[in-house]
């Protein structure tokens, strides 16, 4: 409630003389000019140090030559302001020199080409008393101060990158510790409207875009897709056709509640180091069929085995069914079976890929031709290469002219180690046998 006054006087028609506000529809506005709301002023300094320098600009002297050297730059903070403005630099060191003859200027100067904003400090020893002693032709330094308030060739201005260096007549510094001290007032404001540019400010009087805010946005919500923004590091998560994805790295979700290896394609239930495909840190309950592929014994790769397309090794003339079996073919010496005599030892032997029960079986067939009985006995080969006979798992076949049969099968349920194999032995000569049939089926863990 009350009256708007400007200078005294009401706003706008009301008083005596005119007003840059106008009234309309019970809104004020303001055709020219900015807006400044809530405008503070404070004093900002700016400070660098160059300690510890040894033979600026060079360790020589130079005799009736100018050098130069740039110790750094400084970047002016965004709510920077020249009111006050003061460029004091502290000095230590050792000049190689006499105090009459050499001449040192240490200058701010805004980057850029041509004529640019600086201001100058001179640092001539003949010029300066407090902090200055010489002898033994040097020119020593102690805590010499020198300001300067005043800029030539314009004024600084907020973000100005300036560099800060140094021009030295003949001499040099042996040693030289430099603390620069920039001084200006800085204006703040809580809602700037800048009339000329079309922008706002929040926090700032320099609003450098249409809406420039110093400090923290907090937001219900953002609309726009954000494909023009800047600044924003890219997320590895992308989202299509309603499913988000990661591109790269692990996923964890809790503390190895659920953990996502991309790099090796492994999934942990209850562990972060998942060793397999799913890897499950405690028990594990199916309501619904359990199904495994290829999960059977494995053949080593020797003497000609290669892996099918289920995933188990067997001999290039081999073929691998359904169940898993190994059905070798062609002559008896290459069938998989090992005659007592020894043949390879991997050969024909397979391995167990996990700890866990097997059920394994075995289906031989004697030639139509043999008249020979022929034993089958079965052995377990250990993971320190010793071979123990399974009693349990052995066969004969007798020759039809005997009254015996052709053919048979034999099963058994046996427990082997990871690595352990179990392999298949003819006591009598192989070449009396037309083929072998062999399965194995993993049953559980024990």
């Amino acid at each position: 409630t009350g009256n708007l006054t400007q200078n005294g006087s009401a706003y706008g028609g009301g008083g005596s003389g005119s007003s840059l506000w106008t009234e309309s529809g019970g809104n004020i506005s303001r055709s020219t000019g900015n807006v400044s709301v809530g405008e503070q002023t404070s004093e900002q300094i700016v400070t660098q140090n160059y300690n510890s320098l040894t033979n600026i600009p060079a360790s020589s002297r130079a005799s009736g030559t100018w050098r130069s050297h740039t110790f750094g730059n400084i970047t002016l903070p965004a709510n920077w302001s020249n009111d006050n403005f003061q460029f004091k630099v502290t000095v230590n060191g050792t000049l190689d020199g006499i105090p009459t003859a050499e001449y040192v200027s240490i200058i701010m100067k805004k980057q850029g080409s041509g004529t640019q904003p600086s201001v100058s400090l001179n640092f001539n020893p003949q010029n300066q008393s407090s902090g200055i002693t010489s002898g033994g032709g040097n020119v020593y330094y102690t805590n010499v101060v020198n300001t300067n308030s005043t800029v030539s060739n314009g004024s600084f201005s907020a973000g100005d990158v300036v560099d800060i260096y140094m021009t030295i007549y003949v001499t040099y510094w042996s040693s030289l510790s430099l603390a620069v001290e920039i001084r200006g007032g800085g204006t703040t404001s809580i809602l700037f409207v800048d009339g000329t540019n079309d922008r706002v400010g929040i926090g700032l009087t320099q609003p450098t875009t249409a809406l420039d805010v110093s400090g923290t946005v907090k937001a219900t919500a953002f609309e726009g897709d954000g494909s023009a923004l800047t600044g924003i590091v890219a997320g590895q998560w992308t989202e299509s056709s309603g499913n988000i994805q990661r591109s790269s790295g692990n996923v964890e979700v809790g503390v190895a509640n659920l953990f996502v290896n991309t790099t090796l394609s492994r999934v942990g239930v209850g562990t972060s180091t998942p060793g397999y495909t799913l890897d499950v840190a405690g028990d594990l309950t199916c309501s619904g069929t359990m199904r495994h592929r290829a999960f059977a014994f494995y053949a080593r790769a020797s003497g000609g085995q290669i892996v099918a397309n289920n995933g188990i090794l067997s001999d290039s003339n081999s073929t691998i069914t359904t169940e898993f079996d190994y059905t070798p073919a062609g002559t008896a010496s290459s069938n998989g079976f090992r005659s007592s005599g020894g043949a390879s030892n991997n050969q024909g032997t397979y391995f167990a890929p996990v700890d866990g029960i097997y059920h394994v079986s075995c289906k031989v067939r004697l030639n139509d031709s043999s008249t020979a009985q022929q034993e089958i006995q079965w052995y377990i080969k250990r993971t320190n290469g010793n071979e123990d006979q399974w009693e349990s798992f052995e066969m004969w076949i007798s020759p039809a002219d005997g009254g015996g049969r052709r053919a048979t099968m034999s099963s058994t349920i046996v427990k082997l180690a990871k690595d352990e194999g179990i392999f298949p032995r003819a006591d009598n000569p192989t070449t009396s046998l037309s083929s072998a049939t062999f399965g194995g089926h993993f049953l559980g863990t024990y």
